[in-house]
C-alpha cells in the first residue's frame, strides 16, 4: 500500500534502462506546481500513487500513461530500489526496469501526452543534465550517493549479455 505519513503526495519515479546502460529521458509537455513540473523540464517517468494503490500497480500505470506501453511489451520486471523526498511533501519510490525491446520503439511511444521521449542518455550525462525537474534531481542526487543507479545498469547490461535474468 501507498503510505501517505508524513507525505502529502508520493509516486514513483521510474529509470528506464536499456542494455547498454543508459536511461529513458523525457520532456515535460504540461505544468503541475504541486510537483514542481513546468513545461519544457526533462526528467524520466514520474507517476503520483493513487491512494492504496501499491508502487508496482503505479509503475505499470505510469508506463502506460506516459509512454503508452504495458506490461505485454519487451521489457523486465521493475525493481523497486528505495524511496527518497521528491520534494518538500511529495514521497518517491524509485524503480528501474530493463527495456528489452528495440531502443527506438520508446522514442516515438505515444502516450497520453504528459511527456515527450527525447533519447537515451548514459549516467553521467543525467546527472550533468540542466533543465531537469527539481524533483527528478533530488532523487537522482539522493541515488548517485548511493550509486543504486550504478549497480542497476550493470546488472541491466550483465541481463544483456545472458548473465543474469530479470524476469
Amino acid at each position: 500500500m501507498a503510505e501517505r505519513g508524513e507525505y502529502l503526495k508520493n509516486g514513483v519515479v521510474v529509470f528506464v534502462f536499456n542494455f547498454k546502460g543508459e536511461v529513458l529521458v523525457v520532456e515535460e509537455n504540461t505544468h503541475n506546481g504541486d510537483t514542481g513540473k513546468s513545461l519544457g523540464q526533462r526528467g524520466v517517468i514520474c507517476e503520483t500513487a493513487r491512494f492504496g494503490e501499491d508502487w508496482f500497480a503505479t509503475v505499470d500505470r505510469g508506463l502506460a500513461e506516459e509512454l503508452g506501453i504495458d506490461g505485454q511489451q519487451p521489457r523486465s520486471g521493475s525493481l523497486f530500489l528505495g524511496q527518497t523526498a521528491f520534494l518538500p511533501g511529495v514521497l518517491a519510490r524509485v524503480a528501474a526496469l530493463v527495456w528489452t525491446g528495440k531502443e527506438g520503439a520508446l522514442l516515438t511511444a505515444k502516450g497520453d501526452g504528459e511527456v515527450t521521449p527525447i533519447g537515451w542518455f548514459n549516467l553521467e550525462a543525467l546527472y550533468q543534465m540542466e533543465n531537469l525537474r527539481p524533483g527528478v534531481k533530488n532523487v537522482l542526487d539522493a541515488c548517485r550517493q548511493r550509486k543504486t543507479l550504478e549497480m542497476f545498469r550493470e546488472i541491466a547490461m550483465a541481463h544483456h549479455n545472458g548473465k543474469t535474468n530479470l524476469d
